[in-house]
């Protein structure tokens, strides 16, 4: 009974300690079904480590700057409650020159979507920080 009892006690007092886990989520692909497992995977890693214990940084470059254009409207509402929940999402400044020159105009994106030189340098810089790399 003592040695159940410790165990308890030693578990409980282990899971005091709150880990930091840091995760970049990688996007450069337009499919619905990509998309949807980027948002999935950063909302699963959110609720399953608790919002204290998760640093979650979606990346877009690419083709997967659509996920994050206020235009495309699929995943508007969602992408913001996901950036009020404290889940960032970074979007390449490369891909959107590249918009610039094909539609005459730089893509407006979802308010809270931040941006960086472009999508690998963010995912590149955040690994060098000690964030684990997802690819969906």
């Amino acid at each position: 009974m003592k040695g159940i009892i410790l165990s308890l006690l030693l578990f409980a007092s282990l899971s005091s300690f709150a880990i930091e886990h840091k995760v970049v989520i990688h996007l450069d692909q337009r499919g619905l079904k990509t998309q949807q497992l980027a948002l999935n995977m950063a909302n699963d890693l959110y609720e399953s480590f608790g919002k204290n214990n998760v640093t979650v940084e979606v990346v877009v470059c690419g083709p997967g700057l659509d996920l994050v254009r206020e235009d495309k409207e699929r995943f508007v509402s969602r992408i913001e409650d996901m950036i009020d929940k404290g889940i960032v999402f970074t979007a390449g400044w490369g891909t959107m020159e590249k918009k610039l020159k094909k539609e005459g105009e730089y893509p407006e994106l979802i308010d809270g979507v931040n941006l960086a030189a472009s999508g690998a340098f963010r995912a590149t810089e955040l690994q060098e920080q000690g964030y684990s790399y997802l690819k969906p």
